[in-house]
């Protein structure tokens, strides 16, 4: 039997969130009880995933003050002032080992769940895909999976885009994985928004 493809999962954490507003920093903002970030890494640690990578950038040592006590390692990022990409490139300067895939999960999808980040991972196990991503309804939601075949072209990323312009790029080497799970479309980025997830949730 062939060996599991090892992927990293990595959160990414670092930014301002300069559209949610108020004081507190998006990430620590509570949800069902818990910080954000405590939410989302509590769920990758309990995935499939190999390892689970945080990566900190505003507010860093208030952000991962929330994270003790959890299986995941830290990733500082100190140009999250420089968009996304600047954590991307971060988490992947933190890989340790020879991670086959490293999946890229945004840190303000607190519905996203376990059983779509380990549907994510099997199907790159099982076609060692180049890119990996969920759909709903033929929509393509997040998050995204890498193989390391593109960790060289994702560590030049710039910006605000992640790694949308990866997949711009190589769209023809996107597998879309079909889940039963609209949330895998949906995140926060502004207070109004929160507010319609925390709603889902309840329900």
């Amino acid at each position: 039997m062939r060996a599991p493809l090892a992927v990293t999962a990595v959160l990414l954490a670092a930014g301002l969130s300069k559209r949610f507003g108020g004081d507190q920093p998006k990430q620590l903002h509570p949800f069902r009880g818990q910080p954000l970030v405590r939410r989302m890494a509590t769920l990758l640690a309990a995935s499939r995933a190999a390892e689970v990578i945080v990566v900190l950038g505003h507010r860093a040592e208030e952000v991962g003050e929330s994270l003790n006590g959890l299986p995941v390692r830290r990733a500082l990022n100190r140009d999250y002032d420089q968009g996304q990409a600047s954590s991307v490139v971060a988490g992947l300067k933190s890989l340790q080992g020879d991670p086959k895939g490293a999946l890229f999960v945004p840190c303000d999808q607190p519905l996203l769940t376990v059983e779509v980040v380990d549907s994510l991972i099997s199907a790159f196990e099982k076609t060692e895909a180049p890119i990996v991503a969920p759909a709903f309804e033929g929509r393509r939601g997040a998050p995204t999976l890498f193989s390391n075949h593109f960790f060289p072209q994702l560590q030049t990323l710039e910006g605000d885009t992640g790694g949308r312009e990866i997949l711009k790029r190589h769209l023809a080497k996107l597998t879309l994985v079909p889940v039963e799970d609209p949330n895998v479309l949906r995140d926060a980025d502004t207070l109004e928004e929160w507010a319609a997830l925390e709603l889902l949730a309840s329900t």
